[in-house]
């Protein structure tokens, strides 16, 4: 587990009252919305890693470009960009922040706005994120960033 990682789940965790688990180094964070974003940070990384599923991306040219030229489009994603998981085949959210700049206050922050940015990026798809993220079983809901306490894995 890297350094970065314990001390914003730690963060994380006085924040929203409940510290995360850390799984290999990585911390799995599920919001209300059951979608699960991932923070990760290797060894002597300057970067902290977030990403999150958005859906499967099949192979539909029109889609394809729909994404990249969200890409473009810094007003709707910020700092974050839309790539696909090579392993799973899922559009995914990402963002990277560097290490020395982030802390938990920002790191929350982070998370929300990213949330924001997501829902934004499905709603302008014509996308259900809810539909993709369903698989995330018995979970009681925060009111507090949309993290569900209870899956914090």
């Amino acid at each position: 587990m890297t350094d970065i990682i314990n001390q914003l789940g730690v963060g994380l965790g006085q924040i929203i009252g409940l510290p995360p688990k850390i799984v290999d180094g990585a911390m799995v964070v599920v919001a209300a919305d059951d979608s699960r974003w991932v923070i990760e940070s290797p060894k002597n990384a300057v970067s902290v890693f977030i990403h999150s599923a958005l859906f499967p991306v099949h192979d539909d040219s029109q889609m394809l470009y729909r994404l990249l030229e969200l890409n473009f489009q810094s007003d709707v994603l910020r700092s974050a960009w839309l790539s696909i998981n090579p392993k799973k085949g899922d559009l995914t959210l990402c963002a990277s922040f560097p290490v020395e700049t982030i802390d938990a206050p920002l790191f929350y922050n982070v998370l929300s706005n990213l949330f924001d940015v997501k829902q934004n990026v499905l709603a302008m798809l014509n996308v259900k994120g809810s539909d993709f993220n369903s698989a995330v079983p018995n979970s009681t809901h925060s009111s507090v960033f949309p993290i569900d306490m209870n899956a914090l894995v």
